[in-house]
Parts: C-alpha cells; structure tokens; sequence
C-alpha cells in the first residue's frame, strides 16, 4: 500500500524501508500478546475452539463477575469494530489509488484514473469499490435469508468474502516483484530488497506460499469451522460467485483499457542534437 504513494514522499528511499520494519515489529508484538494472553488464560483441551482472540474472551467471560464481563465485553467489541474499519479502510484507500494510477497505465479504462481535484481521491474507483462492497453484502444477506444461518452467519460470509479477495490479490502481487526484478534488471530503484536475486526470492516465496495456504482454507474451509459459524456448505461456498464476477470483471476492464484509443502509449521523439549540429548525449 505505501509504494503505490512513493512518489508523494519526500525521502522513501528511507521512509518506505523504516515503516515496513515499524509496522512489521507492532504487527509482531501485538500478535504476540494476544495469542500468550490466550495461552496463559486457557487450558489445553479448549485451545481446539479458539479461533480469534473474541473467541477466547467468550470462553473465559463467564468466570468474570457479571458487571466487569459487561464492562469488558462493550470494550472488546468496540475494539473489534475499530480494527476491522480501521484495517478495512487503510487497505481501500491504498488498493483504490493503486488500481486508479494502473487504470492510466492502460489496464483499465482512463475513466478509472480519475482523481478528485478538491481532495486528491481516486473518485471513479471510490464509487465502484463502493457499488461491488454493496453489492456483494446484498447478495450475502440474500444467501443467509434463503439458506440457513443468523447475522453472525452473515459476518462471517462478509468477513470470508473480504479475506478471500484480499489473500488472493497478493498470490499476483508477490510473483510481480520477482518477474519485474528479472525483466528490469537495470532499472535504477530507489529502495530495494537486499540480498540481491536470493534476498527477492526469500522475500517473493515465503509469504507467497502462506498467501496460497491462507487462501485455500479460506475459499475451502474445513468442515469444524463451517459448523462453528453454524451455516451448511451449500450457504458458505456461493462465495465464488462474486470471486468470479470479479475476476471477470477485471479482465473486461483490462481489455477496455489496452484498446482505448485515448489511452494509448506515447511516443515523443527526442531530438538527439544541439544547436551547432554536435550530437548530444
């Protein structure tokens, strides 16, 4: 998300290299907690069940006295709703500006590189993520109202829906830093991973192969978790149709884009000699 607003930093030769390293230790240390938080306040044999640390505070709230779970109960929830809308958010923001800059790149319509002039904002991608996120919540509803489930079935068909389309972007994004390496070998970069062709290996390989895991469990999930969020497959698995609608829809949006007549390369011809005749360099 931050290298697609480089250009917009005034040193990310090192501000993209120390927030990486910053966030990358926060992210750490604040799983870290949690999970020996969850290690020190339960027993083993109701580890199986947990799958989030909301999980785990429901397993151990009712040891609590009533008013202090109330009271704790309101803060984990709340805190809850500010991860996901704080996480959701960061990553529209950055995701919508990327595909916005790639639509004047020709691999979407010029329509889509358009840029509010008061706020800087990618509009016409804004309102089409909007419109797809409306769509596909209309469409969850309908699954849970026709099939089986409650609003908890819901979340979680809204929240699996988001993570999968979220993993399986990264399965492109990680391959496309390695293919670039070999294809512009030469190209100057400001920031670079190092360990040369090995280090872009290690880095492209690793969270690839998490990424393929993660977004296999997530679009086939095992038969405990469809039963722990109490909803029978035939609900769960019509999530790929929106994962299709959009794949499709970026190969439309591709299409259109390379074969936009307005949108073409431009080829300016560079006048290699001075004034006097002499060849320049």
């Amino acid at each position: 998300m931050q290298n697609g607003a480089a250009e917009e930093m005034h040193d990310p030769q090192r501000d993209v290299p120390r927030s990486l390293v910053r966030a990358g230790a926060i992210s750490v240390i604040a799983y870290a907690l949690f999970l020996i938080v969850i290690l020190l306040a339960l027993p083993k044999n109701q580890l199986t069940g947990v799958g989030s640390f909301l999980n785990a505070y429901q397993a151990v709230d009712r040891v609590l006295p009533s008013t202090i779970a109330t009271v704790l109960g309101w803060l984990v929830a709340i805190g809850l709703v500010v991860a996901y809308a704080s996480s959701g958010g960061t990553w529209l923001m950055g995701a919508d500006r990327t595909y916005a800059v790639s639509a004047l790149d020709r691999t979407a319509p010029s329509l889509f590189g358009r840029f509010s002039s008061k706020y800087g904002t990618p509009i016409a991608v804004n309102l089409m993520s909007g419109t797809m996120a409306t769509i596909a919540v209309v469409a969850a509803i309908l699954m849970t109202a026709f099939g089986s489930g409650s609003i908890s079935t819901l979340f979680f068909i809204v929240l699996g829906f988001t993570l999968s389309t979220n993993t399986l972007a990264y399965l492109l994004i990680f391959p496309a830093f390695l293919l670039l390496r070999y294809k512009y070998p030469d190209v100057p970069r400001t920031y670079r991973v190092p360990g040369g062709m090995l280090g872009a290996w290690i880095v492209t390989l690793l969270p690839f192969a998490y990424t393929a895991i993660a977004s296999y469990f997530i679009l086939i999930p095992t038969a405990s978790y469809v039963s722990s969020v109490k909803v029978d497959r035939q609900t769960y698995e019509p999530q790929f149709i929106p994962l299709a609608i959009i794949v499709l829809l970026t190969i439309v949006f591709y299409v259109w884009g390379q074969n936009e007549k307005r949108n073409q390369d431009v080829i300016v011809e560079q006048n290699t000699r001075n004034a006097s005749g002499v060849a320049g360099e």
